[in-house]
């Protein structure tokens, strides 16, 4: 679901229309770390800072960096897509961020 959502969100930002939030309580989606970076004004997907690296398997590791004023969380993601593994890290920082700073939605 998120690996579609990413590479949809990537494609076509505009006409990108999301369904799924949330995992779990307290565990969103690639979509909804999206809706909770803008409400919180956090770095967006473009915005972030990344490192990706490529394994000898072929798998994408990326490392994402997502700021809020003097605040800074970061995540990290795996795929056989870069774009993909990117958009899970940006995620996975997104989450780290709401988490540490306002609790689990």
């Amino acid at each position: 679901m998120d690996a579609k959502s990413i590479q949809a969100y990537v494609n076509d930002p505009k006409s990108w229309n999301p369904i799924y939030l949330w995992h779990a309580p307290g565990v969103p989606t690639f979509a909804g770390a999206v809706l909770l970076a803008q409400e919180s004004k956090l770095t967006t997907f473009d915005q972030s800072k990344v490192v990706i690296k490529q394994s000898n398997n072929g798998t994408f590791r990326a490392i994402v960096t997502v700021i809020n004023g003097s605040s800074s969380r970061g995540g990290a993601g795996s795929h056989t897509d870069s774009i993909v593994a990117r958009g899970f890290a940006y995620r996975n920082a997104v989450r780290q961020m709401v988490l540490s700073v306002g609790g689990a939605k």
